[in-house]
């Protein structure tokens, strides 16, 4: 990959990472006067969102060029940001949500395919994963400062993060129009693409269940994380403070990343899937029954880091698994099927959260997290793509 390239790159992923609502989105709109249930019903809009956009829009990455895509989700994540701000009503509350779930669709499975295939001259096999990791680290560590700042802009003007979240996702798609063209072909050839993206599934059973996988894993962890928030906030923690523990579990999470993007050869799927899934089933239990406000934040730090550690292994596993001519689209499904997954999993932790507690709530993620671990490990004795012409990698 061209140096220029990467430098782009990485300052688009440094921006599109900024997240100064983070810490305040969930108890942003319920002091606007939502229920905890109404909350889990906007992320349940957002998730229709991305799933009525993540097939069209991948195969559209893959015939009109990924670049077009990441410039085009910057303009959706700040209408979606400012809708919540300035929504009147629950309803267009929810519609702002849909917006910003096409943004992520926009911006879903076009960022990888673009960085793996923009290695395609390179050893792609060796170092997209170390890549990847960087990249998501720095991501996620632009995350975390935002979600620190973020925090503290809140106690100031809670609209004001939001603001300022949507002007850096503009930015963001201003250093994307400058990353070299990757066009492909026209929109027409979209629906060939999807096509194509779907059949895959059909002919490799491996694909299929690490499709079904993939949603299920990050649905579990997603949905934990989302609800911290108000757990922690119901245990006396201030915006400032919600800033400092969720953009400490950023700091975490992007460290993990780092390190994830280098041992992902140095041990096998199975144990670094198996291992690192056991503890934050764990932490995801044990966290909202301890007392307190500290030792929930140290379980959630848990939580956040650990499942970065296998999100390097797991991405590549899953580029390996699928081809080039679709393969945002086959991230983008996969990505639709975590739309899926949110969409019955984040409203159900709600309800169970407000009827039973927050520990029924975390179990069932955990839960959940577990299945998903089992079905990524005996992935690896499916029939894959072309299985004969395989990396050995693939099949770690």
């Amino acid at each position: 990959m061209h140096a220029r390239t990467l430098t782009i790159f990485r300052l688009y992923q440094l921006f599109n990472g900024i997240i100064f609502t983070g810490p305040v989105w969930a108890v942003y709109l319920l002091s606007r006067g939502l229920t905890l249930t109404q909350f889990g019903l906007v992320e349940a809009a957002l998730h229709v969102g991305m799933l009525v956009a993540q097939v069209p829009t991948g195969a559209l990455a893959d015939a009109l060029g990924r670049r077009r895509l990441l410039v085009a989700a910057g303009f959706f994540t700040a209408a979606g940001e400012l809708g919540y701000v300035y929504a009147p009503g629950f309803g267009l509350i929810c519609l702002a949500g849909a917006i910003h779930g096409v943004a992520f669709a926009l911006r879903t499975g076009a960022d990888e395919a673009y960085l793996f295939d923009a290695l395609a001259h390179d050893d792609a096999q060796a170092q997209f994963p170390r890549m990847l990791g960087g990249l998501w680290a720095v991501f996620q560590f632009a995350s975390a400062i935002s979600f620190l700042a973020g925090g503290l802009i809140a106690t100031w003007s809670r609209p004001a993060a939001f603001w300022l979240t949507a002007i850096c996702a503009l930015i963001a798609s201003g250093i994307a129009s400058r990353l070299p063209d990757d066009a492909r072909g026209s929109a027409s050839q979209g629906l060939s693409v999807a096509r194509s993206g779907l059949a895959a599934l059909r002919r490799s059973p491996r694909l299929a269940v690490l499709t079904i996988a993939w949603s299920i894993y990050w649905a579990a962890f997603t949905s934990a994380w989302f609800y911290a928030a108000p757990l922690f906030a119901e245990r006396g923690a201030s915006d400032a403070m919600l800033g400092f523990a969720l953009g400490g579990g950023m700091l975490v999470g992007a460290l993990f990343s780092w390190v994830g993007g280098r041992m992902h050869d140095r041990a096998s799927l199975t144990a670094t899937v198996g291992g690192t899934s056991l503890v934050a089933a764990a932490a995801l239990v044990l966290g909202p029954a301890l007392p307190g406000l500290a030792l929930p934040v140290l379980m959630l730090l848990v939580v956040a880091g650990l499942p970065e550690l296998v999100y390097v292994t797991l991405s590549t596993y899953l580029q390996h698994n699928t081809r080039s001519e679709f393969r945002a689209t086959s991230m983008s499904i996969a990505e639709g099927f975590f739309s899926i997954q949110m969409l019955w999993l984040f409203p159900l932790v709600g309800y169970l959260i407000t009827r039973s507690g927050y520990v029924t709530g975390y179990a069932v993620c955990a839960a959940m997290s577990l299945l998903a671990a089992g079905l990524f490990i005996g992935s690896q004795r499916l029939a894959g793509l072309d299985q004969a012409a395989e990396p050995e990698a693939a099949t770690a």
